[in-house]
């Protein structure tokens, strides 16, 4: 036998009823008063898929793994970017990111990270001993002759700050990167086409003097409206294959 439903019941049912009905259209009003959101196809807003690792405007945190990519030489971006896709490079992320991209398309990113021009965050502050400071400045500004060591401004430049069209700076990046990637190196974790002059180096660096150049460089105020040298200050000592000759 069927329950016959009290007046009060039916009332709140029809009233719910109406109620979802009439919020339903109201939806739909707004929905077609609305313009749908138009999102320009640009490479910069392209690239904001780049902004949770490497920071706004590739502007990277100095505490930390990631590196800065903003204002690095253009062609030392596509590089790094084709070593990835290449596998000559490995992050899981970077590598799933680039594995089907054209070196066209590549290079556009470069480019886009290259004309970047925004300022560095102060150093953070180093408690590192004096002695350690003072030999990754060393092995920085002079080298090791006994060694057979060239120093990092041999390449990258008097300022440190890298030179066209593909030497990177050294200034504004966290320890741990350099150390990373001293050590990646060393460890054939990271090449760089041949011949691999960085690889060659890293691997005459110990584990103590890899630590003191990347807390010295880490350590040092970038210069103001330091951007790369139009061409490398010196001769380099060491034949590089990285499109740097």
């Amino acid at each position: 036998m069927k329950t016959r439903e009290s007046p009060a019941r039916l009332l709140a049912r029809t009233l719910l009823a109406a109620g979802c009905a009439a919020a339903l259209a109201a939806g739909a009003a707004a929905n077609a008063q609305t313009p749908p959101r138009t999102v320009l196809d640009t490479i910069a807003q392209r690239m904001q898929a780049c902004t949770p690792c490497h920071g706004r405007e590739g502007r990277a945190s100095p505490v930390g793994y990631l590196p800065r990519i903003a204002g690095k030489p253009a062609g030392y971006l596509f590089n790094q970017l084709v070593n990835f896709r290449d596998g000559r490079r490995y992050s899981a992320a970077m590598s799933y990111l680039v594995e089907q991209l054209s070196d066209e398309y590549l290079r556009e990113i470069a480019e886009h990270f290259a004309a970047l021009d925004v300022p560095y965050p102060p150093p953070p502050a180093t408690t590192e001993r004096e002695g350690v400071l003072r030999r990754g400045e060393v092995l920085a500004t002079r080298g090791d002759f006994n060694s057979r060591l060239p120093a990092c401004t041999q390449c990258h430049g008097y300022a440190l700050t890298g030179a066209l069209p593909a030497i990177p700076g050294l200034l504004g990046l966290p320890a741990d990167y350099v150390i990373g990637q001293l050590g990646a190196w060393k460890t054939d974790n990271r090449r760089a086409a041949e011949p691999d002059c960085m690889a060659k180096i890293a691997k005459q660096l110990s584990s103590d003097d890899v630590r003191a150049v990347a807390v010295w460089l880490a350590s040092r105020p970038v210069p103001p409206g330091a951007r790369p040298a139009a061409q490398p200050d010196l001769p380099l000592p060491l034949e590089c294959g990285s499109g740097v000759r």
